[in-house]
């Protein structure tokens, strides 16, 4: 992604009123299964409102919008001894597109995550034998098991 297309995306983000299911903003998390499983949330959430994608904004703070900063480097974590991109796109069945672009805007570094939602069957983790399904919850916007 382009730094002038990331940059308007994370200003566009900003502008919502509040999270919205398919939109999660994050100052700083590198925990995996929190990750994976909002992912999939969002996924699931995007799908059910008809929206291309969803996307969790990192460095940006929840309740203000404010553009903070992270020090959230999606291509230095890891999950199971595998780069986090792969991993997540492993645990998260059926099979699901997720990039991680990261930028930079004048108050600091950045990433969006970035998620398909045009799947017809809901998105589950599949971890410890279990298959879970989440959404997003459209009142507090926090994750759901289905």
């Amino acid at each position: 992604m382009s730094d002038d297309r990331y940059v308007a995306l994370v200003d566009q983000l900003v502008t919502l009123d509040a999270e919205i299911p398919e939109v999660e903003f994050k100052v700083n998390n590198c925990d995996p299964d929190k990750i994976a499983i909002l992912v999939s949330a969002i996924s699931n959430s995007a799908r059910l409102n008809d929206r291309p994608c969803g996307y969790i904004a990192w460095g940006v703070e929840d309740g203000s919008h404010e553009i903070k900063g992270t020090t959230f480097r999606p291509a230095k974590e890891k999950a199971s001894s595998q780069p986090l991109e792969l991993w997540s796109a492993n645990v998260i069945s059926p099979s699901l597109h997720i990039s991680f672009p990261r930028g930079r805007t004048s108050q600091g570094p950045h990433s969006i995550t970035r998620n398909s939602g045009g799947q017809p069957n809901p998105h589950q983790i599949q971890k410890y034998q279990l298959h879970q399904g989440w959404i997003r919850n459209a009142k507090t916007c926090g994750s759901s098991r289905v």
